[in-house]
């Protein structure tokens, strides 16, 4: 496990290195990019509520052609994700009205804080409908993230009281577990002076890694905390390319 373990992480900070090595120095080109998503997290539970989660990110990215419209790009960057979720799944005694009997569902809750630095390895596709880095274009791939950073709070709340308990609180520094995304966006390019390109991207996010059913069964979302649970992404995306 190790050994497997080791090999993975080689492999994912050697992913953005192998296609810039391999480019011509007239064919390639250089960039950055910014971006800002809104985070939901996969999940079958009703009572379970996500609260202001988003992500911040900047990449340096490699774009290499690969005929007159289509590119392959890939980087690396940091992620910082930060989200709060709350569960009202839990239902004590003072929850229930004792002369209706009428349950307050909304009254008892577990709230989970969760904050990562992410470093962040992308691999994408685009294909430029008219000519590469001007107008329309769609693109596809794949983002690999690992935690370098990660902090969890859970507290529960019981029956509205001021009161609060916590239940686990853990502050981690070294690289996690490898996960990855699939990627499909759509943007706009635009030329600006002295052969520079600014890309308006819309891109979409899922963690296709961690969504085995037995995951759901073992661990009870309520009690699992959120860099544990699966998310999908959506958001903007802004490139400066030179």
């Amino acid at each position: 496990m190790q050994r497997a373990a080791l090999f993975g992480h080689a492999l994912f900070f050697s992913l953005f290195f192998t296609i810039p090595l391999q480019c011509q120095e007239e064919a390639w080109r250089f960039g950055l990019e910014f971006s800002s998503s809104y985070v939901d997290f996969i999940n079958t539970q009703d009572q379970l509520e996500s609260r202001t989660p988003l992500t911040l990110g900047i990449r340096t990215l490699f774009h290499y052609p690969l005929s007159e419209n289509l590119e392959i790009k890939a980087g690396v960057g940091f992620e910082y994700l930060q989200a709060k979720r709350r569960d009202f799944s839990l239902i004590f005694g003072n929850d229930i009205d004792p002369i209706s009997g009428v349950i307050d569902q909304r009254r008892s809750f577990q709230e989970v804080q969760f904050q990562a630095l992410y470093i962040a390895v992308p691999i994408n596709f685009q294909y430029y409908f008219r000519s590469r880095h001007q107008g329309w274009y769609s693109s596809f791939g794949f983002d690999f993230l690992s935690a370098i950073m990660q902090n969890n709070r859970s507290t529960l709340f019981e029956g509205g009281t001021a009161g609060e308990t916590t239940l686990f609180e853990a502050f981690d520094l070294g690289f996690g577990a490898i996960h990855y995304l699939g990627k499909l966006a759509v943007g706009y390019g635009i030329p600006l002076s002295k052969g520079e390109h600014l890309l308006i991207t819309v891109y979409y996010r899922r963690q296709l890694n961690n969504l085995r059913q037995e995951d759901f069964i073992s661990v009870p979302l309520a009690l699992r905390p959120i860099n544990q649970t699966p998310f999908q992404t959506a958001g903007l995306q802004l490139g400066l390319l030179f």
